[in-house]
């Protein structure tokens, strides 16, 4: 049997844009928080430091799941906040599966 390849290390620029990304939700989940909103991190940001190591996963963006009720309060908070929407291309299918709004923080995060 033979041992699988190790995964090189993340370069200096993985993990400091890794860092940003996570600043950018935790700032998001603090915003939404303060409006009373109840908010989980998904996908990449919840993997970062318990399955993947920092900067060793890519990430594009911070995915926030929240309750389709706290959908206007949470848009009010970010927009208190500087957050701005972002257009999101269309997908026939897209919006049923997965109903989403994005915003770009102040730092530039693409937060949906």
């Amino acid at each position: 049997m033979t041992r699988p390849t190790p995964s090189p290390a993340p370069s200096a620029v993985d993990i400091g844009r890794a860092v940003w990304l996570l600043d950018a939700a935790e700032r998001a989940c603090t915003v939404l928080a303060q409006a009373g909103v109840r908010v989980c991190v998904v996908k990449g940001a919840s993997l970062l430091g318990w399955i993947y190591a920092m900067g060793e996963r890519p990430m594009q963006d911070v995915d926030l799941l929240i309750a389709p009720r706290d959908r206007a309060r949470a848009a009010s908070a970010l927009l208190a906040a500087g957050y701005t929407r972002v257009p999101r291309p269309h997908s026939p299918t897209g919006m049923w599966l997965h109903p989403t709004l994005d915003w770009q923080s102040p730092s530039g995060v693409l937060v949906d």
